[in-house]
């Protein structure tokens, strides 16, 4: 008996609050979806604005599941100031964030006397597409960039590369991939980068961030020269705003901005921005890219064997030569050509190459490392030779 009468009282309830819901009004709330996520960090932030009209908001909530799951598992509950409308949260489960989202906004709020909740979308879900990996075509023509989606799109924290009109020899498609740092000491020993013999930091170490930039072609990932300078940026973590990087509890005054030049981790100039956490720097070639700890100050450093190289990218049989610009104080000095596969396809004692190897030949299109030697200091980059 008293089962059935608390099963009328609460359909009673029940129906009270669906017509005193029904008479409420109404709260406005604006949030930009996220679709794409690809950054490597911890976090994924969550934004909207909500704006009473007659009403007192409770409380505003993320419901998310993971991709696939039926029903949601997972809320948190977005936070505000008192006299702000603007709500928040952030994911920071970093093995929850590896799977696709699914993901409403639960309001809840009070009007005529009614308790109302509003679902953001109402009907449906919204959903975050969690790659590690962007690609997408860019015009020989007009250029274009490539930029890893994250949490904030307009702001100016995050890893792209822009490549200006004219810099390519006809349309291709780029990609940047990322790795989140629990997996980056598998990708450098499976990409066989492991650090060795470099003079900036110890063997063995692994970088703080690693991307690698290249260009995609029929399926493959491969690495890439320009004809112009590309202007790349990468994004490293200090979401807290200490000047030291999450996790690793590095200063930023202590990091470094190296390349992989197919043998070696080169330490390359770049500018960074403490207030975006980033570094950025121009390039004509694309490849793996790392944040490193410095060891040590930079000592006999080898940036002051040259000064330029005329043609980063040129093509012997339109009679181009790539020349190199040796300081004039260094006497004596070996230029090494090397190819994709570690082999010394050309050795010269001249600032020049035409293109050709040691038997005469010219040599096959493709991207090349060329290192200038001088006693003990070493300078390498990245030419690309064209037919």
């Amino acid at each position: 008996m008293r089962i059935n009468l608390l099963k009328r009282f609460l359909s009673l309830f029940f129906l009270l609050f669906l017509v005193s819901a029904s008479l409420a009004g109404d709260v406005s709330v604006t949030h930009i979806p996220l679709t794409k996520f690809s950054y490597p960090g911890e976090n994924i932030t969550f934004k909207a604005v909500v704006s009473p009209i007659e009403t007192t908001v409770s409380s505003v909530t993320l419901m998310y599941k993971t991709s696939g799951e039926y029903s949601y598992t997972k809320f948190i509950e977005m936070k505000t100031n008192n006299s702000s409308t603007n709500y928040r949260c952030r994911i920071t489960n970093r093995e929850e964030t590896l799977n696709d989202i699914e993901y409403r906004l639960q309001v809840i709020f009070t009007n005529l006397g009614a308790i109302v909740i509003k679902l953001v979308p109402e009907n449906t879900d919204y959903h975050i597409d969690i790659n590690p990996t962007e690609q997408g075509p860019v015009s020989s023509d007009k250029g274009g960039s490539i930029i890893l989606p994250d949490d904030v799109p307009d702001d100016l924290k995050f890893t792209g590369i822009r490549i200006s009109a004219g810099a390519l020899y006809q349309n291709e498609t780029f990609g940047i991939d990322s790795f989140e740092s629990s997996s980056i000491n598998a990708e450098m020993i499976k990409q066989n980068l492991t650090a060795k013999g470099n003079e900036y930091f110890d063997d063995n170490t692994d970088p703080l961030v690693l991307y690698y930039f290249y260009r995609y072609n029929n399926g493959v990932k491969e690495d890439y020269a320009f004809r112009k300078e590309a202007f790349i940026t990468v994004r490293y973590f200090d979401e807290d705003n200490d000047d030291l990087l999450d996790q690793a509890l590095v200063d930023e005054d202590e990091l470094g901005l190296f390349y992989h030049d197919g043998l070696h981790w080169r330490m390359i100039p770049g500018v960074i921005d403490k207030t975006n956490n980033t570094f950025s720097f121009s390039s004509y070639s694309l490849g793996w890219v790392g944040l490193f700890r410095k060891a040590k100050d930079p000592s006999g450093s080898s940036a002051e064997l040259i000064e330029y190289v005329s043609r980063p990218s040129f093509s012997p049989l339109n009679g181009e030569v790539c020349k190199f610009g040796i300081k004039e104080e260094v006497a004596d000095y070996t230029i090494k050509i090397i190819d994709f596969k570690g082999r010394v396809i050309k050795e010269l004692k001249s600032n020049a190459w035409d293109g050709r190897d040691e038997n005469g030949r010219i040599a096959e299109s493709g991207v090349y490392l060329f290192q200038v030697i001088a006693g003990s200091k070493v300078k390498s980059g990245m030419i690309c030779l064209v037919k």
